[in-house]
């Protein structure tokens, strides 16, 4: 069917703000970017004009160029259309009168048609930062993101005259450290990162105008500071690690209501919270631990203040999984341990207090008080890591001091 130019007849789509008098109210299956194959349901809005013999919705994966035409008779204001593949998908509509004259094109909506055989949901988000935060160290931003990415064909700019030489992922490649030139304390940067893509069968790309502020605060801790009672969100001063993700991802998160952060995980999720601390051979940390809710068989708590990777105190225990117990490990051999003679509940509130030293390490948790001597090996803590795996839990109050 060939039709001449209906000067006076045209169509615009609803909500995109065009000049034309025929509307698009919705597309059944679409979110506000997607759809899902195999077959579409569209809407419109009725034409007023006594003439209008029908609609044409043309549409095809070629923007302005159209390979299928629907022809829908009548004032009939909805069709269905039968997608053939997977793809970004292009829609407009004409419309026609009884004297086979047709309006021009509407302005063109576009949207991504998924395979979602086998139950599966493709990825269709792209990663985010979640902070940007730097340690002691002038030349080494940590730059953490909402999941694993990749770094390859990258980009890194940041502002004051900063310049980026090098980057390295770690936690899983959620985390990219930047080496930079010396940074300025208390000057604020701005950071800007290009082409990062996520881990998706079909990669999703950082939005290209992303931008996060930060500051370059060197540690001034006193052996007797708190080293966070949450007060105001610092959840941007902590590392996080997915150590466990065969269900999904945990999350991290502030509690402003309660001043406190938050750890969700889930059935096989696990996520863990680091901070780098005053290096000492003996000392004092302590933390406020509130568990909520296990999944779904029990729930798994765990401390460990860290040396590095061989050289470490640990602490574990949970609910579901019988007792656990606090160990000592000195060049990656676990050489002390003592059980805990209880499991924790849920929704008890814990302080969990650790008095670590070369002679002798005592613990207070769980209404029980524990020790181990038989190891004077020394340990520098300058970390501390908290860990839940099928567990949730607020954390408050943080300790550390000599």
């Amino acid at each position: 069917m060939n039709y001449s130019i209906l000067k006076n007849k045209t169509i615009r789509f609803l909500n995109i703000f065009f000049i034309y008098f025929i509307t698009i109210t919705s597309f059944a299956f679409f979110t506000m970017t997607n759809i899902f194959a195999e077959e579409v349901t569209i809407t419109w809005n009725a034409n007023t004009e006594a003439d209008l013999a029908g609609y044409e919705l043309h549409h095809g994966n070629q923007s302005r160029n159209y390979t299928m035409k629907d022809v829908v008779f009548g004032n009939i204001t909805t069709h269905t259309i039968e997608i053939p593949n997977t793809g970004e998908y292009f829609f407009a509509l004409k419309a026609f009168d009884t004297s086979g004259n047709a309006s021009e094109f509407s302005d063109e909506i576009s949207r991504f048609v998924l395979d979602t055989s086998g139950g599966v949901v493709p990825d269709i988000i792209p990663p985010t930062i979640t902070s940007v935060k730097m340690n002691d160290d002038p030349t080494k931003v940590i730059v953490a993101f909402s999941e694993p990415v990749d770094i390859s064909g990258a980009t890194y700019s940041i502002s004051s005259g900063i310049s980026v030489f090098s980057a390295g992922t770690s936690d899983g490649v959620k985390t990219v450290t930047l080496t930079t030139s010396p940074h300025i304390e208390n000057v604020s940067n701005t950071l800007n990162i290009v082409e990062i893509k996520d881990l998706a069968s079909i990669p999703n790309v950082i939005d290209p105008n992303n931008s996060t502020t930060y500051l370059f605060v060197p540690s001034t801790l006193t052996p007797d500071e708190t080293v966070d009672d949450f007060s105001v969100d610092t959840t941007g001063s902590y590392s996080v690690t997915d150590v466990r993700t065969t269900g999904g991802f945990g999350s991290f998160k502030y509690d402003a209501s309660g001043e406190r952060i938050q750890v969700v995980t889930g059935d096989n999720i696990g996520l863990k919270i680091s901070q780098d601390v005053k290096s000492l051979g003996r000392g004092i940390f302590s933390i406020d631990f509130l568990p909520t809710v296990k999944h779904p068989k029990g729930g798994i708590f765990i401390l460990r203040l860290v040396q590095d990777e061989n050289n470490y105190y640990k602490l574990i225990n949970t609910d579901g999984y019988g007792p656990g117990e606090l160990m000592k490990y000195v060049n990656g051999v676990k050489v002390s341990s003592v059980p805990f003679g209880n499991e924790f509940s849920q929704n008890s509130n814990y302080a969990v207090v650790i008095n670590f030293s070369s002679d002798q390490t005592t613990v207070e948790a769980f209404g029980e008080s524990i020790f181990i001597s038989t190891d004077n090996n020394p340990i520098m803590v300058n970390r501390f890591e908290v860990e839940l795996e099928q567990q949730d839990a607020f954390f408050d109050n943080i300790i550390y001091k000599d």
